[in-house]
């Protein structure tokens, strides 16, 4: 017998309420992480790449409280490069996914300079200029081009 159907965003908006800070209670990061996984992988097995990329962009924000950067890092890359994949397969170009990836990549090279790692800040610099040259914005991929090329 199968389970009853569960709307992904009601468990999207409860997982970010259980978030909240309430009086004299810290949030329960590690299961608000468990639950974000849990359904980033199910947004990927029902091929909504963009919802996957928002959970684990959120998974991000709780690496950012917890002072955790490498899996902060780790996350902001997933999500970026899940927020391309949607534009590669919708091949609509809405402009707020490509600003959503552009935010993520940006943030996550900053991390990763920030902890002494230029090369691969220029690695990352260089992978969004080339997404941006694929989604016919040459004059931002030229920008983060000579960016990436310059620390690497």
């Amino acid at each position: 017998m199968s389970e009853p159907y569960r709307d992904p965003w009601l468990d999207y908006k409860a997982i970010l309420d259980s978030m909240k800070k309430k009086f004299l209670k810290k949030p329960n990061y590690s299961q608000a992480l468990a639950d974000f996984n849990k359904l980033a992988l199910r947004f990927k097995d029902e091929d909504c790449d963009q919802y996957a990329a928002m959970c684990y962009y959120q998974m991000a924000k709780i690496y950012e409280e917890t002072d955790d950067w490498l899996m902060q890092y780790r996350h902001l890359l997933k999500a970026a490069r899940l927020f391309k994949q949607d534009e590669e397969k919708s091949h609509n170009k809405t402009l707020g996914n490509l600003n959503h990836m552009q935010d993520c990549y940006n943030h996550a090279v900053q991390l990763i300079y920030d902890h002494g790692s230029q090369w691969e800040a220029g690695l990352h610099t260089t992978e969004l200029a080339n997404a941006l040259r694929t989604f016919d914005r040459p004059d931002l991929a030229l920008q983060y081009h000579v960016r990436g090329r310059s620390q690497l």
